[in-house]
This record gives C-alpha cells, sequence and structure tokens, in this order.
C-alpha cells in the first residue's frame, strides 16, 4: 500500500481541522439552504477531501448545533428558527453579564485599560462595506470581554454562540453604524460597573 494511500485514509490532525474549519465557515454563513440535505459525496467532491474526515467534522458540528443529523436520512443544514436566535442573544447577555461581575473582582487594571484602549480604537478601524471584518472586529470586542473574567467556559460557551448566531450578525453589520451602535450599547451595560470595582 502506498504511502499516499495510508495518508488518505488516515488524516492528520492538521487536514481535520482544515477540513472542519471550512465546513464551519460554510454552516454558520449558511452557504448551505436552511433546512437542507447536506450530499456528503458531493461536498467531499467540491472540497477535495475523503468522507471519513468530512463525516467527523460534520458530526461535531451537530455537537455545535450548526448542524442537524437524522436517522437513515443524514445530516441537514439548520434552519432559520426566530426563537432559537432570540434565546442566544438573550443566552449570550447573561454570559457577558457574568463575565462583567468576575471581571469586576478579577480583571487587573491593566487588563481593563487594554479593554478600553481597544474600545477607543474600534471607530477608527470600522471598514465601509467590509462585511467579514467588521463582524471579527465585533466578536473580538465580546470575546475579550468574557476573557476579563479569567473563566474558559465563560469564554468557550460565548465563542459558540457567536458561531451560531453569526448569520444575524452578517446581516445586521451590512450597517453603517453597526460597531458604533452595537458596542457602545454593550460598554454603556458593562463599563459603569467595571470602573467601579473594588480596589485590589
Amino acid at each position: 500500500m502506498s504511502t499516499d494511500s495510508t495518508a488518505a485514509k488516515q488524516p492528520s490532525a492538521d487536514i481535520k481541522e482544515s477540513i472542519y474549519q471550512r465546513v464551519s465557515n460554510m454552516a454558520i454563513k449558511f452557504q448551505f439552504r436552511p433546512g437542507e440535505r447536506i450530499n456528503e459525496g458531493k461536498l467531499a467532491k467540491q472540497l477535495d477531501v475523503s468522507r471519513t474526515p468530512l463525516r467527523e467534522a460534520m458530526q461535531q458540528l451537530v455537537s455545535e448545533k450548526l448542524l442537524r443529523w437524522e436517522r437513515n436520512k443524514g445530516f441537514f443544514c439548520r434552519e432559520l428558527d426566530e426563537k432559537e436566535v432570540f434565546d442566544l442573544y438573550e443566552y449570550r447577555q447573561l454570559l457577558e453579564e457574568q463575565a462583567v461581575r468576575l471581571a469586576c473582582r478579577r480583571a487587573t487594571d491593566e487588563q481593563l485599560q487594554e479593554f478600553a484602549d481597544f474600545y477607543a480604537g474600534i471607530h477608527g478601524i470600522y471598514q465601509q462595506d467590509k462585511t467579514v471584518a467588521n463582524l471579527k472586529i465585533d466578536q473580538k470586542f465580546h470575546e475579550t470581554l468574557a476573557r476579563l473574567s479569567d473563566n474558559e467556559e465563560i469564554v468557550n460557551a460565548l465563542c459558540n454562540v457567536n458561531q451560531r448566531i453569526y448569520f444575524m450578525r452578517w446581516i445586521d453589520v451590512t450597517s453603517e453604524k453597526f460597531l458604533s451602535r452595537a458596542i457602545s450599547a454593550s460598554l454603556k451595560r458593562w463599563w459603569p460597573a467595571m470602573k467601579k470595582r473594588p480596589s485590589a
């Protein structure tokens, strides 16, 4: 058996991660139609990958609720569900509330100053007609806020929520005033409490 054949049957961790990231990006951006059954063979051919690591990536995305799986039917793109989106936004707010409570106790003055500097620079970063770049800025803002809690489970949960609402955020960031509106609103909620935290 050739080395190439063996490698194809036993893909490296890097290859598996690459496949996961590619399919994940397709899922969060709804490049599959909502409710569409995903043809594994066709997708494997499109991505030029073997079906085993592709199936593993899709199973991981099912666990992250970015795809769904039905017995004897296969993998499907998730539906756009209004209540689910509302619940996820509400959940993210609860996560951030707890992150701020913890940050008030755990974040150093230097970390808070770095966060303030990051926010101050956001308005100069916004790029007209650069939707993906602006969305990354928004995600970085929320995840940086969560990291001030020094709780990795909160950070991981928030990252998962951000993935699941990516498409709705993508629609929102097409608005020119998105960053200043959304991020300023978040900061108005959280920053006063963080500034008033007890001194170490």
